[in-house]
């Protein structure tokens, strides 16, 4: 346990992760999109997407749902829950539930934290632009502090298709806390995503996008999925990202956990998706499972 605890207070101060402002709105979400370089902002027909570009939950199934989840570093845990509907006149609706807890203690001291959103959407097709919008309630308490912080945010997000190819840009995290720990309300980490993705002939994908945060630090993203299999009604693929920080925090992490891979399987209607995230051997090799059903 007290391994542990020296574990997550170094990954803190590498990561910068849990100093005031929501930080952990700056984290990678989803299963399939993290083994993509954390890069989802211009796909269509994922319900990850709620995360990345709302516009990008046009197309999915009439029904879907996915679960999350993650042991991550030093014992925090992190999970995700997502459902969507879509309708007839090209619209869709989606509500996403995102939980980060870890509680640690010894004979020196004890940590908790605890980290929740909420997200709403909705996304609507006109011809070949998909229009996307989602609110969310944001809530962050700690053990270092008195209190929580408690927040409402807004997310907007555009694509444009023209057959195999997608372009999309969405504005993320736009709010300010309406309870705070400090004695200022806090703004949320706000950041622009500009993405492209592109679908060989062959099925192979192939997806790039740009991230600037509003207080500076910027980050390319990039990522391929390879189809290795794929019928009418299952598929099997593999999947590689990385990830370039710029003006980004200074850290000590290896060049490997600009890296992720994953892979995804398709039965029918059954989903399962996997990324490996390598952030080296002094800190670890962590592993985030999805498994989704679309009901068609």
């Amino acid at each position: 346990m007290v391994k542990n605890i020296f574990i997550l207070f170094l990954f803190l101060s590498l990561t910068h992760l849990f100093s005031a402002g929501f930080d952990g709105l700056k984290l990678f979400f989803g299963v399939k999109a993290t083994g993509l370089g954390e890069n989802l902002s211009a796909l269509s027909g994922e319900i990850e997407s709620i995360y990345h570009n709302p516009a990008g939950l046009v197309g999915l199934s009439p029904f879907e749902f996915k679960i999350m989840y993650l042991n991550w570093v030093a014992g925090i845990n992190r999970g995700d829950l997502i459902f969507a509907k879509s309708f007839k006149d090209k619209s869709t609706i989606g509500l996403s539930f995102n939980y980060m807890w870890t509680a640690l203690e010894s004979e020196n001291g004890s940590f908790s934290y605890l980290f929740f959103i909420n997200d709403i959407a909705y996304a609507k097709k006109f011809n070949k632009i998909y229009f996307g919008l989602s609110t969310k309630l944001v809530y962050e308490s700690t053990s270092l502090d008195e209190g929580y912080n408690l927040a409402g945010g807004l997310n907007l997000g555009l694509m444009f298709r023209k057959q195999r190819l997608t372009f999309g840009a969405s504005i993320k995290n736009i709010g300010l806390s309406f309870v705070s720990m400090g004695e200022t309300l806090e703004v949320l980490p706000t950041n622009l995503n500009f993405g492209i993705s592109y679908i060989m002939a062959n099925n192979m994908m192939l997806l790039s996008s740009f991230r600037y945060q509003l207080d500076g630090f910027a980050s390319i993203h990039t990522g391929i999925e390879f189809p290795i299999y794929r019928g009418i009604k299952e598929d099997i693929s593999i999947r590689v990202g990385n990830i370039i920080k710029i003006s980004y925090y200074e850290n000590d992490l290896p060049l490997i956990s600009n890296f992720r891979f994953g892979f995804g399987f398709r039965k029918e209607g059954l989903r399962f998706d996997y990324s490996l995230i390598p952030l080296g051997e002094d800190v670890g090799f962590f592993h985030y499972l999805a498994l989704g059903f679309m009901f068609y």
